[in-house]
């Protein structure tokens, strides 16, 4: 009999992990977090479930992604961005651009209403225009 090797196995060893595992990995990392982050910004107004969702979001709205080269870099930042937070690095405006895309700035908000939030181009246009 003689002897068989299996290539593939052979070619994933040296590609070495699955990408995409250590994209579930970061993932599970950023949510475990999740709780932690909110309470060091003081943002309890939001839901951990809320903010987990639109982290799933962003982690979908790279799902195309298949070269393991940009993976790797992607993961790298993802990790680098999760200690700045952790480390407290980022400034709490930072974090509500992350996860709504909107701004309270109290200057703008004494003209556009205590409850609003005005969104980043709306800000460069209010700047723009004072009236």
């Amino acid at each position: 009999m003689p002897l068989q090797i299996d290539l593939g196995y052979q070619a994933r060893k040296a590609l070495g992990p699955n990408p995409n595992y250590k994209v579930a990995i970061l993932y599970r990392h950023i949510v475990r977090e999740i709780p932690r982050i909110l309470m060091i910004y003081d943002l309890v107004h939001y839901a951990p479930a809320d903010v987990k969702q639109t982290v799933r979001k962003m982690f979908m709205d790279r799902a195309h992604i298949k070269d393991p080269r940009i993976i790797q870099h992607l993961v790298n930042y993802g990790y680098y961005e999760l200690e700045e937070t952790m480390f407290q690095h980022k400034q709490k405006h930072h974090l509500l651009q992350l996860l709504d895309g909107m701004v309270d700035i109290p200057s703008l908000s004494k003209r556009v209403g205590p409850d609003e939030k005005i969104s980043i181009e709306q800000q460069e246009l209010k700047w723009l225009d004072p009236h």
